[in-house]
């Protein structure tokens, strides 16, 4: 009876250490699995899950019937920016700059990528034109509020300049091409003057452009 007894309680300690060791590899593994797809700098996700998230999000508003919204970021002059005051502060600006995009695209929704270099990308599913302008806007403004110095940039502060690709209906139309027409938008606010968005295909109401003075 000892011996049974001896077995079992043995038999159900080495049990619940392979359970405690099994959920602590899993936790391991998840945790794992999202620093690989984090960007380390910005603690946004990084260039290589968005595809997969673009894709999933696009099928998924595609069945939904709802609109899709891509933004392509570029901070505005930031190859000056590390010449004048050396990569750390580079760092430090680019870490800044990715805090502010999360803070204005908070929705449980929006996914925020950093797409390489001093480039961001947002994917916003179900969400309208106007509010989608207005993130744009509240990006720009956030950025140019946060007052870092630049002495090469727009009155002095770093900014950013923002291309936005807005789709209500998502026939006819793929993730990559709304990341294209995202892009080509941002070429646009760039040879605009930069600090501004820029929206491609154009607004319902005709206007395609935000650029305005910042003081």
């Amino acid at each position: 009876m000892l011996s049974v007894l001896a077995m079992t309680l043995a038999y159900l300690t080495i049990t619940a250490g392979l359970c405690a060791f099994n959920r602590h590899n899993e936790t391991n593994i998840r945790t794992i699995a999202r620093l690989s797809h984090t960007d380390p700098l910005t603690g946004v996700y990084n260039r290589q899950l968005l595809e997969e998230l673009s894709n999933s999000e696009f099928k998924r508003s595609l069945r939904a019937e709802e609109p899709l919204a891509i933004y392509m970021l570029d901070i505005d002059h930031f190859k000056k920016f590390n010449d004048r005051y050396g990569h750390v502060a580079g760092d430090s600006a680019l870490a800044a700059v990715a805090t502010v995009i999360r803070n204005s695209a908070r929705r449980a929704s929006d996914l925020v990528f950093r797409y390489g270099g001093e480039e961001f990308c947002v994917v916003c599913s179900a969400i309208e034109e106007k509010d989608a302008l207005t993130l744009a806007d509240a990006i720009v403004e956030g950025v140019r509020a946060a007052g870092i110095v630049h002495a090469d940039g727009e009155n002095g502060v770093l900014t950013i300049s923002v291309g936005l690709s807005h789709q209500a209906r998502l026939v006819d139309t793929d993730a990559q091409r709304i990341l294209e027409s995202a892009d080509v938008a941002l070429y646009q606010a760039k040879q605009s003057g930069r600090n501004c968005v820029v929206q491609n295909p154009p607004a319902e109401d005709g206007g395609n452009q935000v650029c305005s003075e910042r003081a």
